[in-house]
């Protein structure tokens, strides 16, 4: 079974998400801050992130900069409101696409279609 992080600092958003994965057969974690979404990572082996831009503790480009640093090679799907030119700018630096994004709030189908893409079949 696929791990999946969810990282979001809206309690709906993360539950929502986290219903619809289980029941499309995936194991979900939740994170809702930047440091608990680092911590998570370190410390268990998630096939894949699905972070908010904005959280407390943490920008997501220094969440994105620590996942580099500690060389966990895992997609990751950008789910956020709003984007401003700098932090697209930011992203695209760092290697994540347009296609790496997924504006809110979106249809449930849209993000585990963008899941399937990110993960495969094996």
């Amino acid at each position: 079974m696929r791990k999946i992080l969810i990282a979001d600092d809206e309690k709906v958003i993360r539950e929502v998400i986290m219903r619809f994965l289980q029941l499309n057969g995936y194991d979900v974690s939740l994170a809702e801050d930047g440091f608990e979404t680092i911590h998570k990572m370190a410390t268990d082996n998630f096939d894949l992130l699905i972070m908010d831009l904005r959280m407390p503790g943490m920008k997501g480009q220094e969440i994105l900069e620590q996942l580099r640093k500690s060389k966990k090679e895992v997609p990751v799907i950008i789910f956020t409101g709003t984007i401003e030119a700098d932090e697209s700018e930011i992203l695209r630096k760092l290697g994540y696409l347009s296609n790496d994004i997924i504006c809110k709030p979106a249809d449930l189908f849209a993000v585990l279609k963008k899941i399937k893409e990110k993960l495969p079949d094996e």
